[in-house]
């Protein structure tokens, strides 16, 4: 029998956040390999429940944890519901973030979080999910390759690049910034250029770099592919997609020593200090050529990522009894939860409202 699949996501076309990438890429995958991938919860065979983003106001969520919920106590009892956790307080301005995705977690029989340290931060945090696994983002390396990228020969200035959907200053839009002021000087003048591709919040104005319009896909690789070198300076990032795209195309990137960034990116670049961005961009063009040759071994694409899951719905599905046995309410608390969802929700968008 073909296993069933419920991705919570609204796929879109077009650039977008890293997660919307992860959800095309899992799409593709079961796909071809003949596994249905639903993207609502009205079929009553599911199998997999996979809820990305539990928020109701959530442009690309398919469906809540109380429509889980629902469906469990009145249509499919025997569904296995993983979380996929992504994203906590540490990276957003929301303080509602990490508490809205643990009480989320209570409608799930498993968890996934995409670096250890964003595990590790729920738990210092005082958060508890149940079963709890890692299994690191990856992008797809058909497009995010470095074959034909450019070859730094030390005569041209080096060429960095970053790339950012979201406009939130926790993006690293501080040392990117820095990196602006530095090109305005000697000898970075002479030595760097900078692009930035993607949305630039309304009150930043760079004077030295290089901005170009949000790109996806093959237009994406090809821009990183132009450059030599990655940066990302992201605050708190749980795992980020950008700056495994920017190691597929070939580049070494120059990471924050901040969120998950060192577990994906310490054998493949170069970390720099807060407040150190000058003397990092001068120690990546030193170590360049060490830096660079280390590049073909980045292990993080959409196979590896994809593959994982599959095994963990293999697994979860061979053991579907013991799975089940983890559920945690019967038919009149998952009402009282499903109450609770929806009046949380309701709650986040007010505050949302009154923080911007």
């Amino acid at each position: 029998m073909t296993m069933k699949i419920a991705l919570g996501m609204r796929l879109r076309e077009g650039p977008w956040g890293g997660g919307m990438q992860f959800g095309k890429a899992l799409a593709n995958y079961f796909g071809e390999r003949g596994i249905d991938v639903l993207f609502d919860l009205h079929d009553p065979d599911i199998d997999i429940i996979l809820l990305t983003d539990p928020r109701r106001s959530s442009q690309s969520s398919a469906f809540t944890d109380a429509d889980i919920a629902y469906y469990l106590t009145n249509i499919n009892s025997r569904s296995i519901v993983v979380q996929r956790i992504n994203d906590s307080s540490h990276s957003r301005t929301a303080d509602f973030r990490s508490r809205r995705l643990a009480f989320a977690n209570h409608c799930a029989h498993h968890t996934v979080f995409i670096s250890q340290w964003l595990q590790d931060v729920y738990e210092i945090d005082g958060f508890s999910f149940i079963e709890p696994v890692v299994i690191k983002n990856g992008a797809d390396r058909s497009v995010f390759h470095d074959f034909g990228g450019r070859i730094w020969d030390r005569n041209e200035k080096l060429r960095v690049v970053t790339h950012h959907w979201s406009t939130n200053w926790k993006k690293g839009l501080d040392v990117y910034l820095e990196i602006d002021t530095l090109l305005g000087q000697r000898p970075y003048s002479e030595l760097f250029e900078f692009t930035f591709v993607g949305r630039v919040p309304e009150d930043v104005q760079f004077r030295h770099t290089r901005v170009v319009d949000p790109l996806t896909g093959s237009h994406l690789a090809d821009q990183l592919r132009s450059h030599h070198l990655y940066v990302s300076a992201s605050v708190g990032e749980a795992a980020g997609m950008h700056h495994i795209e920017g190691a597929l195309c070939g580049l070494p990137v120059l990471y924050r020593q901040s969120g998950a960034l060192p577990e994906y990116c310490s054998e493949f670049g170069l970390a720099f200090d807060e407040g150190a961005i000058s003397v990092g961009l001068l120690n990546a063009r030193d170590r360049y050529p060490r830096l660079k040759a280390n590049m073909s071994e980045y292990p993080y694409d959409a196979t590896l990522c994809c593959s994982s899951y599959h095994a963990l719905f293999r697994e979860l599905l061979a053991k579907r009894e013991a799975v089940l046995s983890r559920r945690r309410w019967t038919r009149l608390n998952g009402w009282i939860f499903r109450s609770y969802s929806k009046a949380f929700d309701i709650v986040i968008k007010g505050y949302d409202r009154m923080s911007s």
